[in-house]
């Protein structure tokens, strides 16, 4: 296959290509600039609705503007259908190509840059899923930027940008969690960040392997590696950023910069002593000469001031756990990971701990068991600091005394009793209720993280088919039916989709689809009352509207006045109708034959109409509901009845009912012969549809 043909691009050559996409050189001739064009093979976006999901997340990542990230140009498809997206050439090559293994200086700047781009993703719902060696690509600066964001996924939509349901990335940076096709968040990022600095560290991965899946299970289940006795400084980074479990890791990219910005200090005082030594003993070889001596005093003096202004310079950071961390660099290179993996009291967000939390058992507490009924014991010491951050409201932060963690520390130490499941319930029912204030305030992202935790919480303790299940499920139940209701517009498609989406998410598709409906109905319902009261007013000229009979019968309005010479006269001109035969007491006209248009007594246009049969008054009324769209019929004795009792109708007459009587008049009548006293009047079946 050639190059492909993109439209104000000119393609020079191929870069490279990897499973499912090459890319290319090319210069963009509206600018005259060289750029990399990155075009997806076809076998990886098959159908058009994978093409389409591609171009909305590469359109999304294209919005991230961070200067440590390629930027996108531009998305769109080749003349063949293939997709593809632009960004700026770099041709100072990739991180893959340099040895940094000597110069920790430059491994820092690089994490930097990296963690940076990162929490700037994660913020905005983006998570990489490839950090690698060969997707971090210098500048003309000498920049490392974060670039490769093709197989990102987006926290909106859970599905993969490439092939949804399969684990993708780059097996030896992978993250159990990714492997094994689970959904991830920005802490599989932070794993693979961790691979790398092992990599940079080391000069290879940290786990090797002929084939993909054993490379997996080695990432799944190894221990993690050791790191060189001169590099072991990074150990228990290393071991965080990599830990098996999500909920031991750094809770974010902000936290891996603050461990970061630690062992830049600590590398720096590293630094200053052995600069100190070495001048002590260049000067004891020299004789203790004068100008080694004053080198070796200023090279202290600048040290001492350094180290008494650390936490003043530009590259200090928060001071939470660096204790634990030299005590780790004081070990011997054996003992710095037997006691991997983190002990049980470490944050599930993977934060050190806190100086400002409350006080919780060290380890070696849960190992010697209290007293019977002693008050101080570590499940009773732990459920209380589990009760008191559940009742400030800390369900999952500050790190290490929230309620999430803590709740799963008291089942580790107690687990099954009455008062840790108790306890993990009212976590549960707690975070259900944080999570149906976030669903009527539309903001997802705090919904998904609280469903995460909430599901992590149980299937480490109760199980997700504990009885408190059920009423997690009605609060959240209770919030989508409040969403929903609240939108008030139907026609707002994309508001709804987006509550669609989130409530297949977490498993509310019913709920949703239930209280859609119920939501329609009461719109239709209250849309048809609006529409009948504005219909009873403006019938209320020439109508007495009637009360309903029942709540399933029709509500009628009889008109005020009998149907005139006038209105019956429009009816015969647009249909033609033949007069009929007409009787009565009263002289007959000159012509010897009573009909409407000459009853034989001088009748106006808008007096009531006469010598008409109940065939003619039934016509009429047929007539002028095809011609208004409205939906007429004669009235009957009941009709009538009710209109006079509230008053208002004229005619005392004899009127044509529907059941072809005539009221005032007794007997039966011939329904094709008039009368000359006998009218009629119509009645209006209400239908607010119409």
């Amino acid at each position: 296959m050639g190059f492909p043909q993109i439209p104000g691009y000119r393609v020079r050559k191929r870069l490279g290509e990897g499973g499912m996409a090459a890319v290319y050189l090319a210069t963009q001739e509206s600018l005259d600039r060289p750029v990399a064009i990155k075009v997806m093979e076809s076998a990886g976006l098959k159908d058009e609705v994978s093409k389409q999901r591609f171009e909305n997340e590469a359109r999304t990542i294209a919005q991230l503007s961070h200067p440590c990230i390629v930027a996108i140009y531009e998305v769109g498809r080749t003349r063949d259908g293939r997709m593809y997206y632009i960004m700026p050439f770099l041709a100072n090559g990739d991180l893959g190509q340099r040895d940094l293994r000597n110069d920790e200086t430059a491994i820092i700047r690089v994490l930097r840059a990296l963690l940076s781009a990162l929490d700037y993703a994660h913020q905005r719902g983006i998570v990489h899923r490839d950090v690698k060696a060969a997707n971090v690509l210098y500048d003309i600066a000498d920049r490392p930027l974060l670039t490769d964001f093709g197989i990102a996924t987006s926290r909106r939509d859970t599905s993969r940008i490439t092939t949804a349901g399969l684990a993708v990335g780059s097996s030896g940076y992978m993250a159990p969690e990714q492997a094994r096709g689970d959904v991830v968040d920005g802490r599989a990022d932070l794993y693979g960040v961790g691979v790398l600095t092992y990599e940079l560290l080391t000069g290879h991965l940290p786990y090797q392997a002929p084939d993909a899946l054993a490379l997996a299970l080695l990432h799944a289940q190894s221990p993690i590696p050791s790191l060189p006795a001169s590099k072991r400084h990074w150990q228990f980074f290393i071991d965080k950023a990599m830990a098996k479990s999500p909920d031991q890791r750094y809770r974010d990219a902000r936290q891996m910069l603050e461990a970061t910005n630690r062992i830049e200090r600590r590398t720096r005082r590293r630094f200053f002593g052995r600069l100190w030594r070495g001048h002590a003993a260049a000067a004891s070889d020299s004789g203790h000469s004068h100008r080694s001596l004053i080198a070796a005093a200023i090279v202290a003096v600048v040290a001492i001031g350094l180290y008494a202004a650390r936490d003043h310079l530009p590259w200090a950071g928060g001071r939470d756990g660096d204790h634990a961390q030299v005590a780790t660099d004081r070990m011997p290179s054996g003992a710095a990971t037997s006691h991997r993996p983190a002990p049980p009291l470490a944050s599930a967000s993977g934060a050190p701990p806190s100086t400002v939390a409350p006080p919780v058992p060290r380890p070696a507490a849960a190992v010697t068991p209290p007293a019977s009924g002693a008050s101080d014991s570590p499940d009773a010491t732990m459920l209380a600091a589990a009760r008191q951050a559940l009742r400030k409201g800390d369900l999952t932060s500050p790190a290490d005394a929230n309620a999430v963690d803590l709740a799963r520390m008291v089942w580790k130490l107690s687990p099954g009793s009455d008062g840790s499941r108790v306890l993990v319930g009212d976590v549960l029912k707690a975070l259900a209720a944080r999570e149906a204030q976030a669903i009527v305030e539309h903001h997802d992202p705090r919904v998904l993280d609280d469903r995460l935790k909430s599901l992590q919480l149980a299937d480490a303790t109760i199980g997700r088919d504990a009885p408190v299940w059920r009423e997690v499920r009605a609060i959240l139940s209770g919030a989508i039916d409040r969403r929903v209701q609240a939108e008030r517009s139907i026609t707002d498609k994309l508001a709804l989709k987006r509550t669609e989406s989130l409530s297949r998410q977490i498993d509310l598709t019913d709920v949703y689809r239930h209280a859609l409906a119920a939501n329609q109905q009461a719109s239709a319902e209250a849309a048809n009352a609006a529409a009948s009261a504005a219909l009873l007013n403006s019938l209320a000229a020439g109508y007495v509207v009637l009360p309903k009979a029942s709540p399933r019968a029709p509500q009628v309005a009889v008109a005020r006045a009998p149907v005139t010479r006038h209105e019956y006269a429009e009816f015969v001109n647009a249909t033609r109708r033949p007069a009929s035969a007409c009787v009565g007491g009263k002289p007959a006209p000159a012509t010897g034959r009573k009909t409407w248009s000459d009853p034989g007594f001088s009748v106006t246009s808008e007096q009531p109409v006469v010598c008409v049969s109940w065939n003619d008054a039934n016509a009429y009324t047929q007539w002028l509901g095809t011609h208004t769209g409205n939906h007429y019929r004669l009235a009957t004795a009941a009709d009538l009845q009710a209109a006079r009792s509230q008053g208002g109708i004229t005619g005392g007459g004899g009127e044509w009912l529907l059941d072809r009587t005539i009221a005032g008049h007794g007997g039966s009548h011939d329904a094709s012969q008039g009368n000359d006293d006998v009218g009629f009047r119509v009645v209006r079946v209400i239908d607010p549809r119409r």
